[in-house]
C-alpha cells in the first residue's frame, strides 16, 4: 500500500530565497497562521497588502526576532477558497512589497 503524506503547510519563497514563509492549513475556526523567515518590523507594507485582500483580515502580527515573525489571519467566506486565493496572491505581494522594496532601497 502506498502511503500518501500530506504536509500541514505550504512553503512560499522569493526566487532568490531571501524571503520565505510557511502558511499553515486553515484551522477549523477559520484562522490561518503564516510563519515568516524574516522580520516584519520594517516590512509592514507587506502586512497591509495582505490585509487589503478581500478574503482575509490580519488579526495579529508578532515579531520574534530578525529572522522570524508570524501573521495570524481570519478568513472571510469559505475557508478553503480563502486559503486558495491567499496562496495565489502571496507570491505577487512578496515580489511587490518585499523584493521590490529592498531593491528600491526602502528597507
Amino acid at each position: 500500500m502506498n502511503e500518501i503524506k500530506t504536509r500541514g503547510f505550504a512553503s512560499i519563497s522569493t526566487p532568490d530565497g531571501r524571503f520565505r514563509l510557511w502558511m499553515q492549513r486553515p484551522r477549523v475556526s477559520g484562522t490561518i497562521l503564516i510563519n515568516c523567515g524574516f522580520s516584519l518590523k520594517e516590512r509592514m507594507a507587506f502586512v497591509d497588502a495582505i490585509d487589503a485582500l478581500s478574503c482575509v483580515e490580519v488579526t495579529s502580527v508578532r515579531n520574534v526576532d530578525q529572522d522570524y515573525s508570524s501573521i495570524t489571519l481570519a478568513c472571510h467566506g469559505l475557508t478553503p477558497k480563502c486559503a486558495e486565493r491567499l496562496l495565489e496572491a502571496l507570491p505577487d505581494l512578496m515580489q511587490q512589497h518585499l523584493v521590490a522594496a529592498e531593491e528600491g532601497g526602502q528597507l
